[in-house]
């Protein structure tokens, strides 16, 4: 299992979602770590499809 980790823009993650091979399975949100209550402060979670 691998990941990436990087702070996409709402269009790419948009983007992501139409993707054949990408499949949205999760979000976990992380604001309540880092103060700010930042939207992006959260952890998308995609499988890689064949």
């Amino acid at each position: 299992m691998g990941g990436v980790i990087h702070y996409p823009s709402d269009e790419y993650l948009t983007y992501l979602m139409t993707v054949d091979e990408m499949m949205f399975t999760n979000e976990i949100d992380c604001s309540d770590l880092f103060g700010g209550n930042s939207e992006r402060e959260r952890i998308m979670i995609f499988e890689i499809g064949q």
